[in-house]
């Protein structure tokens, strides 16, 4: 919801549809990992998610 309608992007939240999966894979993976810290909200929602479920977040996110 954060990143618009079809992940196309809102205000301050970047665009995530068309993104590589991999890359996406990586930026949560740094989410949740805290090599990536400037985004509070984004480390909260990845916290306890599983490696598969970042898998599917990011081909979710890619795919839209």
């Amino acid at each position: 919801i954060c990143h618009g309608p079809n992940a196309a992007g809102a205000a301050a939240f970047p665009r995530l549809a068309g993104q590589h999966v991999e890359y996406l894979i990586a930026q949560l993976e740094g989410f949740k990992s805290g090599t990536r810290a400037n985004a509070p909200i984004m480390i909260n929602e990845v916290r306890n998610m599983t490696a598969e479920q970042l898998k599917a977040a990011a081909a979710y996110a890619a795919s839209r």
